[in-house]
């Protein structure tokens, strides 16, 4: 979602921008978690449209689904939030960050982490060359 400063305005709200939200890796969720956010709100285009049409439903799929680079099990999903909406929909975007602060409001607190390194995950792999 392009910047837009009333998102930015929002109490206790810190905004990123990217250009497409199927290029959101899910280790930056788990960072800004492990970090101390009470919760990560992924605010995406809508569904099938240009210029990123599937960004929002591959982001889906990985937080929620366990699709390739999947979030992280140790990570509580409860705590993280995507909603597709246009810029132009602001009643409707507000309501659901609203939403997600009650749902957040009703977990524990968050404690950030002392040691913020996610760790390797990953099996190292042999490369093979084909002559």
């Amino acid at each position: 979602v392009a910047d837009d400063s009333r998102l930015a305005s929002l109490p206790g709200v810190a905004t990123r921008t990217i250009e497409c939200a199927g290029n959101l890796h899910t280790s930056v969720i788990e960072l800004v978690l492990r970090a101390g956010a009470a919760g990560v709100f992924v605010l995406t285009c809508p569904p099938r449209s240009a210029p990123c049409r599937e960004g929002p439903k591959w982001l889906h799929a990985r937080v929620y689904d366990d699709r390739e680079a999947e979030l992280a099990a140790r990570v509580d999903k409860r705590r993280v939030a995507i909603a597709g909406l246009s810029r132009g929909k602001w009643p409707a975007i507000t309501a659901e960050i609203e939403s997600f602060r009650r749902r957040l409001d009703a977990l524990a607190p968050v404690v950030p982490a002392a040691d913020l390194s996610v760790g390797v995950e990953c099996e190292p792999k042999k490369v093979v060359e084909h002559a």
